[in-house]
């Protein structure tokens, strides 16, 4: 079974779950059961109202978000497809491949220093009150931070390499990213919603 394959099942069942939700959290509460709350009452249905929009603004979602642009940027950026073919074998490189990994892998080195120095010093900036890094605000950014990185990375090694030549080039493998992503941002949407129902419903 292909994982988007998973991804339809998984789409299908929280909607149902979700649909289903509805008419019984009604069912639940006019039956008496203790600490269930109607969606489909006056306030059930001004809550639906008033949280459509939290629903979506949760962390896994921005998450999301961030690494759909970042893993477009390092799909479209050949830098993948370089080391699989070529490997680490410079001879092999023309002199703008060549070019744009010695730019990749000073941005990184530069990258890594930078997050040493936020961390790993006395009193540094990113750590918690009590000296550590989990949690810190560190922990809290750390997928924004990779995230970051990866497509200032892709995009650096894209356009040094010659493999990204316009603007729209960067642009456009933003939208790839969000292409590839799609499914997983469908099956986030009604996870989220089906949570927000259910801890409405039962809480």
């Amino acid at each position: 079974m292909t994982f988007r394959k998973i991804l339809s099942i998984l789409t299908v069942l929280l909607l149902c779950a979700d649909l289903t939700l509805v008419p019984l959290s009604w069912i639940l509460y006019a039956a008496g059961m203790p600490g269930v709350h109607s969606l489909l009452s006056a306030s059930g249905i001004r809550w639906l109202f008033s949280s459509s929009v939290s629903v979506l603004s949760t962390p896994l979602t921005a998450w999301l978000f961030m690494m759909a642009m970042s893993a477009g940027t390092l799909a479209r950026s050949g830098l993948c497809n370089l080391l699989k073919t070529k490997g680490l074998r410079w001879s092999r490189y023309t002199f703008r491949e060549r070019f744009g990994m010695k730019v990749f892998w000073g941005l990184l080195s530069v990258c890594l220093i930078v997050l040493a120095f936020l961390t790993l010093s006395p009193h540094a900036v990113l750590l918690s009150v009590t000296g550590s890094l989990f949690p810190s605000p560190f922990s809290e950014g750390l997928v924004a931070v990779g995230c970051v990185m990866v497509a200032l990375l892709s995009f650096s090694f894209a356009y040094t390499s010659g493999q990204f030549r316009q603007l729209t080039d960067l642009s456009e493998s933003f939208v790839y990213g969000m292409m590839l992503f799609a499914p997983l941002f469908v099956v986030c949407f009604l996870a989220s919603m089906l949570y927000c129902h259910a801890s409405y419903v039962f809480y």
